[in-house]
């Protein structure tokens, strides 16, 4: 890392590239990645390609290296350690810390690694490191032109549509001292050579020395004077590196230091493997203990902890420069492969001139190579250089979907692609009647088909018949006494959703038992949903990678910075803008779970956006995945605008479509958040804050050449009462120096006249007395629209006489529990809890249970509700008139005994949220607490308490829920 200048490089851009590894997986068993690399790693984003016996590709998730290589793991985690291992300061650290690691892990068979690299290109990813070779035809030494000449053949097809999305392609050129192996070789990847250090000096040499020229114990031949050998290549597996007329880049190889599967080797002979204490002059491996190489004699180990180990070989060269590629795109996400490619090439040892077939253009310089992509340069511009470039903008895309009714935001144009194209994931889940079923024949049996009963059914979100979606069989051989053939394959569901399992019986049986056997099932994709581009234009970026038809222009609507640096003279560092991500059964929501209701949507996709590690912790105890860094914006420390031009980044929330929205603030100081009524998503009413705020950041808006009108209302004024059944007249006043198109205004969300002329009134009748938020929506004639929202006016229409309404069961009472028992949603509490175990439970507990025990008794009756982590509690409570009104409660935090820290309590009225923190108990004693004011009509509206938790374990106690008058 020292030598490539990464410490330099990450002291001005930390990465926000998605990166992928065609790989071995990654230590990562039960879904618990090796520490190094949890915060990089995205298993949501990842796959695992194996190969059915039928000959089909199959899809696994699970990407630990013991699914696919059982004896021999680590070579795919110490990969990703060299690109991602975290910058702690303890470890090992990785050239890009922050960059997302995507894991598509492999069996190197030409089929599965190119299914592989087409699963990373779908799911966004803009840098590949391919530490492997691909042997075609059986060998692994193709010609320089294969794929030119077979464009169609696996891996080069997936190779031409990675090159299509722009992805910078990285592979190791092999350690034969051979030719540069497939797919290394090929046009448009990135040919990685290997160096190796001289008796541990700063002094690197292009890697010659085999590892049995210093281990004896290690097959293969003495050093060779270069890597080009006549005749046949080196059998040492570790051998030296390859060269040629194909080799770029080179970068460290032998013996490097990164992360490995503790407890696990890869290549015993060579020393790769979990050495746990590299200070004693022998390693002791899982199968054997072998002599220590004598660079680890002379004391130059610097590690004794599990999970890391030496490598060597190009496979380690080639992630060194991944890393290099990846901070690169990071530095401008809009640059082409062949930008990246040529940044590199310019700022390496080399300067900008190759060398020889075994240095290339030699080793990167990454400080220098972030510095250029930071000051704009490219193919076309290779020279620009601007050392005092601390940082740069890019446009934030921003896509739509109507189907999801959920907003993308992104920095990198491979993933807004993939929204496109509907390849984005999360995405919502297919529907499978069952996994596995039973299948029987009466003898003789042999070749009879074998039909399972009921048949597989595959449905759509919606329940509808899903047709063309593939599903994988496999038999089970520890049940039953049959054998089916073949023993896996991948079926494909019918026009009604059927799946034809395709499979027969292998021989006849011989007695008159029926035959039994079954066949598990598992499902291969998602539910594609698409997304439309919303926003507007981006000057100078007229189209995405791989889209290049009339009218599919980029859109935005803000500008981030790509660097934690700030761009001022001084000033505390950018802040991280993090998207993540659930779908349906993955994160609780009304719009997945209440079936039938308002706003329910099977196709639901969700993903929040947040700047605060407390946010981002809070999501994550929700349920809610990280899938990357969409640049950075100005912090909230900022009272004003902190450079010309910048807004505030304002974040909402529709409680009812469970969607949320980014956009840029308006009016004269660029503080204004109203709610956005965007034409492209009807009937949403972006109403509701999350954690209490209405924006994250600042940034600067793409208003497409164009300045927001301003608008205000008139008429009604705040505040007002009016007389139910009279007509109220909505007054505005709107300005823009291209002229006003239309003003609309909206009742709580909902349009309710519209007018097209100045002076802009119209008269509206309410349908029901209540309260009503009224705003007034602008739209200027500028050639490219824009529309701005007033300050909300409050109103009550018809008379409200605040008559307190009747809390079912306000005390928990009901049902009566035993002293010293709670139950979980017990029945006829009237009461609604949601419990989730893994991220807790609510319920009711009696005085003297393992929840309440070191707590004061309930203060009224015996019984109290409690929430335990980011559950809820809610009832339907029917208002005789409308009103405002407060809930009052009693509160307790857990005793600390149990709680590690304490239990937010937030409260929803009709799913949007009220006040802020004011329900919250302060420690483990009762206390009355009284919600923030809020109006209602009359009937029947939802009360639910949110429990807001830090991610660790704790719990709250309510009693005695009132409603009460203001």
């Amino acid at each position: 890392m020292q030598l490539l200048r990464f410490p330099a490089a990450l002291g001005k851009l930390r990465g926000t590239a998605y990166v992928s590894i065609i790989d071995t997986g990654v230590q990562n068993p039960n879904g618990l990645p090796h520490a190094e690399l949890a915060r990089a790693l995205r298993p949501q984003l990842s796959t695992s390609r194996m190969q059915a016996a039928s000959g089909h590709l199959f899809t696994s998730g699970d990407i630990d290296e013991g699914a696919q290589y059982q004896d021999y793991r680590g070579h795919g985690t110490h990969v990703a350690g060299i690109i991602v291992a975290q910058a702690d300061g303890q470890g090992v650290s990785g050239g890009c810390p922050e960059c997302a690691l995507m894991v598509q892990a492999v069996q190197t068979t030409d089929a599965i690694v190119g299914a592989a690299i087409l699963d990373a290109v779908a799911r966004g990813v803009q840098v590949a490191n391919l530490s492997l070779g691909v042997p075609i035809d059986g060998t692994l030494y193709k010609e320089d032109s294969y794929c030119t000449t077979h464009p169609t053949m696996p891996p080069c097809n997936a190779l031409a549509i990675a090159a299509q999305r722009e992805v910078a392609l990285v592979a190791s050129s092999g350690n034969d001292r051979f030719h540069v192996q497939f797919p290394a070789n090929q046009s448009g990847v990135m040919a990685v050579g290997g160096l190796e250090f001289v008796s541990q000096t700063p002094t690197a040499t292009f890697w010659t020395t085999p590892q049995s020229a210093i281990l004896p114990d290690y097959p293969g031949p003495t050093a060779f004077p270069d890597c080009m050998v006549n005749g046949n290549p080196s059998s040492s597996t570790e051998g030296g590196s390859n060269c040629g007329p194909t080799q770029f880049l080179v970068a460290p190889a032998r013996n490097v230091l990164s992360t490995f599967y503790g407890g696990y080797e890869w290549e015993p002979f060579a020393r790769c493997m979990d050495m746990a204490d590299g200070a004693n002059p022998q390693f002791v491996g899982p199968s054997q203990t072998y002599a220590a190489e004598p660079d680890y004699l002379n004391g130059y180990v610097e590690y004794v902890a599990s999970g890391y180990g030496t490598c060597t070989g190009t496979s380690m060269s080639a992630p060194h420069v991944t890393a290099a590629a990846a901070l690169v795109r990071s530095s401008n996400p809009l640059l082409n492969a062949s930008d990246i490619r040529r940044i590199l090439q310019r700022h390496a040892s080399g300067n900008d001139t190759r060398l020889d077939d075994r240095m290339g253009y030699g080793y990167p310089f990454v400080d220098n190579a972030v510095i250029a992509g930071l000051s704009g340069a490219s193919l076309s511009n290779p020279t620009a250089f601007d050392a005092t470039v601390k940082n740069r903008l890019t446009p934030l895309f921003s896509l739509y979907s109507g189907t999801a009714r959920n907003h993308v935001y992104t920095i990198a144009p491979q993933m807004a692609v993939a929204a496109i194209n509907g390849t984005l994931v999360p995405s919502p889940a297919y529907r499978l009647n069952q996994n596995s079923a039973n299948v029987t024949c009466s003898p003789p049996c042999n070749n009879t088909p074998v039909v399972p009963a009921p048949a597989f059914q595959i449905s759509s979100p919606d329940n509808s018949p899903a047709s063309g979606v593939p599903l994988y069989l496999a038999q089970d051989p520890a049940f039953g006494n049959g054998s089916v053939t073949p023993s896996s394959l991948v079926a494909v569901s019918t026009s009604t959703g059927t799946v034809p399992t395709g499979m027969a019986w292998t021989y006849s049986t011989v007695d008159i038992n029926v035959r039994s056997a079954r066949i598990g099932a598992a499902l291969q994709s998602s539910y594609p949903i698409t997304y439309a581009r919303v926003g507007n234009t981006i000057a100078g970026y007229p189209y995405f990678p791989s889209i290049t038809t009339y009218g599919s222009n980029p859109k935005s609507t803000l500008s981030v910075y790509v660097s934690h640096v700030s761009p001022l003279a001084s000033g505390p560092d950018m802040v991280p803008l993090y998207r993540m991500s659930g779908r349906c059964g993955e994160v609780a929501s009304s719009t997945c779970d209440n079936v039938g209701g308002t706003g329910y949507n099977p196709f639901h996709v969700s993903h929040r956006y947040t700047t605060s590690e407390t946010g981002k912790s809070s999501l994550a105890a929700s349920g809610y995945k990280l899938d990357g860094i969409e640049g950075y914006l100005f912090a909230k420390t900022y009272t004003n605008a902190p450079i010309s031009g910048a807004v505030r980044v304002c974040r909402l929330l529709d409680p009812v479509s469970d969607e949320m929205i980014l956009f840029p603030a308006t009016g004269s100081n660029g503080k204004s958040c109203n709610p956005p009524f965007p034409s492209y998503a009807s009937n949403s009413y972006y109403s509701t804050q999350l954690d209490a705020t209405d924006w994250i950041g600042w940034g600067i808006p793409n208003y497409g050449g164009n300045t927001p009108p301003s608008v205000s209302i008139t008429n009604p004024t705040n505040g007002a009462t009016l007389t139910f059944g009279s007509p109220v007249t909505l007054s505005a006043s709107a300005s823009d120096s291209s002229g006003i198109g239309n003003v609309r205004f909206y009742a709580n969300g909902a349009l309710v006249a519209t007018d097209n002329t100045s002076p802009y009134s119209k008269s509206w009748t309410p349908s029901a007395p209540g309260s009503y938020k009224i705003h007034a929506v602008a739209t200027d004639m500028h050639t490219t629209p824009w529309a701005a929202t007033s300050n909300p006016v409050q109103i009550t229409v018809g008379s409200c006489p605040n008559t307190i309404p009747t809390v079912a069961n306000g005390g928990f009472e009901t049902p009566a529990l035993p002293l010293g028992t709670y139950d979980d949603a017990p029945a006829g509490a009237s009461w609604t809890f949601v419990p989730v175990w893994g991220g807790g439970q609510s319920g009711i507990s009696a005085n003297g249970s393992v929840f309440t025990d070191h707590n004061p008794n309930a203060p009224a009756g015996t019984q109290v509700a409690y929430i335990q982590g980011a559950n809820t509690i809610s009832q339907v409570i029917n208002f005789p008139s409308c009103g405002v009104y407060r809930v009052r409660i009693s509160a307790a935090q857990r005793d600390p005994f149990y709680n590690q820290s304490a239990l937010g309590i937030e409260l929803y009225v009709d799913g949007a949220k009220i006040g802020t923190t004011e329900l919250t108990p302060l420690d483990r004693n009762y206390s009355t607490r009284t919600s923030a004011q809020f109006s209602v009509t009359a009937g029947n509206h939802t009360i639910l308490f949110q429990g807001v938790n830090n991610g660790y374990d704790n719990s709250v106690f309510i009693d005695s829920i009132q409603v009460i008058s203001p």
